[in-house]
């Protein structure tokens, strides 16, 4: 009886059409959706269309620049929330099964801890091979925002991590975290990611502006890529031979992300 219910989304590509779902749900926006996700516009659009033909009615309605989920989307948010819990649930409990034999691990410090985390990264590879590190270095209030992009995300961090009993500090605004639940600092915690938020979205929406003005004046030409078509041919075939992506990423000077980037598009 089960399986004949959930026969018409037993589809090949049905998971990542879900993560793009959640995040353009999540986000309120396809083209924010697909800079997270590191994917084409075009691509994102693709994957909710499908998406859409699968549920068999619409998931997202239109006002102004934003998009917003119908009754059918908020729906299926729910259920995709509670379907990526689980399956992070599964992974914690295979992790647990696998060691740290494998698996990714993301990490990002304040400039000054870039003097230290590199040596506490090597050993943690030299004791964990097959984890694949990737580290990325801000100041301190750039971490901050990066953190609160979300403030759902910004609050479930905290709380996973202090019930691992990990104890989460923010000196400058003299917040701390360490299991119990302090409801002024929980309300202070939701009101420093509220506020990195709303500023960030006020930041893009400069930035539209200015590209529209651009765009209007003929001198926008878009953002340039960091490799031309015959490097990325080169690189992805490298990948695929076996060369660490930290070498390549040092070869053609860029990032780790955005050779992670070009083997996703190719």
């Amino acid at each position: 009886m089960t399986r004949s219910l959930v026969r018409r989304y037993l589809k090949h590509g049905m998971l990542p059409q879900l993560a793009v779902f959640e995040a353009a749900a999540r986000l309120g926006s396809f083209s924010r959706a697909a800079e997270e996700l590191h994917l084409a516009q075009p691509t994102v659009s693709v994957q909710i269309k499908k998406l859409t033909e699968t549920v068999g009615l619409p998931l997202f309605e239109q006002v102004g620049k934003r998009i917003h989920l119908t009754g059918a989307g908020t729906r299926l948010h729910a259920a995709c929330q509670s379907l990526f819990a689980t399956i992070a649930d599964l992974e914690r409990s295979l992790g647990e099964l696998r060691g740290l034999e494998s698996g990714r691990l993301r990490l990002a410090v304040s400039t000054t801890g870039k003097y230290f985390a590199p040596r506490l990264i090597a050993a943690f590879l030299a004791a964990h091979p097959g984890v694949e590190v990737s580290l990325q270095i801000h100041n301190r209030q750039g971490l901050i925002d990066r953190l609160a992009r979300n403030v759902d995300d910004l609050r479930r961090i905290v709380r996973e991590l202090t019930s691992r009993g990990v104890s989460v500090e923010f000196v400058k605004n003299r917040l701390s975290f360490a299991g119990s639940a302090d409801p002024t600092a929980q309300l202070m915690l939701t009101m420093l990611g509220a506020f990195a938020e709303f500023e960030r979205e006020l930041i893009r929406e400069r930035q539209r502006e200015g590209i529209a003005i651009a765009k209007a004046k003929g001198v926008y030409k878009g953002r340039k890529k960091a490799l031309g078509p015959n490097d990325i041919h080169e690189l992805v075939a490298q990948a695929y031979a076996g060369i660490p992506k930290a070498d390549l990423a040092r070869a053609y000077g860029i990032s780790r992300e955005t050779v992670y980037q070009y083997l996703r598009q190719s």
